[in-house]
């Protein structure tokens, strides 16, 4: 079993979590509080998966966003079969589908990625 220690850091709107097993750093989520709560940068390592990281993190920005009194928690994702399965664990639902453009600078043409999904969760 693995002692898991959080930290957390707040620049401007945005605080940053990280999760640490020992000194090393094996997770971390960015929470967005403006007039609406967002989720970014989440990001568990690959080996560390599975194993209550990712719900932890996301447990502590829910909270947080809760205590500063929003009423909604949004989350744009890459859309997966595992991570939908954890958001949907935390009551988010999925409101829409948009397209993710990049510019390869190089070749001076935009890509066309994958698409993102949004997902939005009621905290109250």
């Amino acid at each position: 079993a693995h002692t898991l220690l959080y930290h957390s850091a707040q620049t401007g709107q945005d605080i940053h979590y990280l999760a640490y097993i020992g000194e090393r750093p094996v997770g971390g989520i960015t929470l967005s509080m403006g007039s609406a709560a967002g989720l970014w940068n989440f990001a568990i390592l690959p080996n560390m998966r599975k194993q209550g990281i990712g719900s932890a993190l996301i447990q502590n920005t829910i909270q947080d966003a809760q205590s500063s009194g929003h009423q909604n928690l949004m989350a744009i994702l890459m859309p997966t079969n595992e991570m939908t399965t954890l958001w949907n664990q935390f009551n988010f639902k999925e409101i829409c589908y948009f397209p993710f453009y990049i510019n390869n600078c190089r070749s001076k043409r935009a890509i066309n990625a994958q698409p993102r999904q949004v997902l939005s969760q009621s905290l109250f």
